[in-house]
C-alpha cells in the first residue's frame, strides 16, 4: 500500500498524485518545513511523518476546488484531523501575507507553496517566502506545468528559469537555494 492509499484509508484528503506525495515526504525528511496552502491536510500529513518541524499557513476557507475563498472556515476541521497525531506541527489560520509578518525572522529548510495558483499570487508567494529559505534549502511548488494553473509555471520560470531535468515530478517542481 502506498502513502496515498494509506491516507485515503484513514480519511486524509487532498489533491496530490501518489508520486508527488512520496516525493514530498522524501524532500521533507528531517527538515524544518513551511507549508503555504494546506487545504484538507494531505501534504501536511505526509510531510509530518518525517519532518523535524512543520509550520502550516492557510486561511482554511477554501471552496471545494481549493482555488476560491469562502467567508467561513471550510477545511480547518479536516486539516486538524489529518495532523492530530503530530506534536511538531504549528498551524496559522491566516493568509500568506499575514504569515509573512507572523513568521518574520524565521527561516526554513524547505518551503512548499501550494496556495492560490494565479500568476500574481504565485509570483508574490515566491517573492514573499524565498527570503525565509535557508541556504541549501528547497522551494517546492505544486501544480507546476498543470494545464489548469499556467500561472504557477509562468511565475516559477520567470524567477528561476525553466526547470532543469531532474527537478520536476508530475506537477511538483523544486528549486535549491544556493
Amino acid at each position: 500500500m502506498n502513502l496515498l492509499e494509506l491516507a485515503g484509508r484513514i480519511g486524509v484528503e487532498g489533491f496530490l498524485h501518489c508520486d508527488e506525495l512520496d516525493k514530498l515526504v522524501e524532500l521533507a525528511a528531517n527538515r524544518d518545513v513551511l507549508e503555504i496552502g494546506s487545504f484538507r491536510g494531505l501534504s501536511a500529513w505526509g510531510m509530518g511523518l518525517v519532518a523535524h518541524r512543520l509550520t502550516c499557513v492557510d486561511t482554511f476557507r477554501a471552496a471545494t476546488d481549493g482555488q476560491r475563498q469562502t467567508l467561513e472556515r471550510t477545511t480547518l476541521g479536516a486539516f486538524e484531523e489529518a495532523v492530530r497525531r503530530y506534536n511538531h506541527v504549528l498551524v496559522f489560520a491566516i493568509t500568506s501575507e499575514e504569515g509573512e509578518s507572523a513568521l518574520a525572522g524565521h527561516e526554513f529548510d524547505m518551503i512548499f507553496l501550494d496556495a492560490m495558483h494565479t500568476y500574481e499570487e504565485v509570483r508574490d508567494d515566491i517573492r514573499r517566502w524565498w527570503p525565509h529559505l535557508r541556504p541549501a534549502g528547497l522551494l517546492v511548488l505544486h501544480d507546476y506545468r498543470h494545464a489548469d494553473f499556467p500561472g504557477v509555471e509562468r511565475a516559477a520560470d520567470e524567477r528561476f528559469g525553466v526547470a532543469p531535468e531532474g527537478t520536476t515530478l508530475v506537477t511538483l517542481r523544486w528549486i535549491a537555494k544556493t
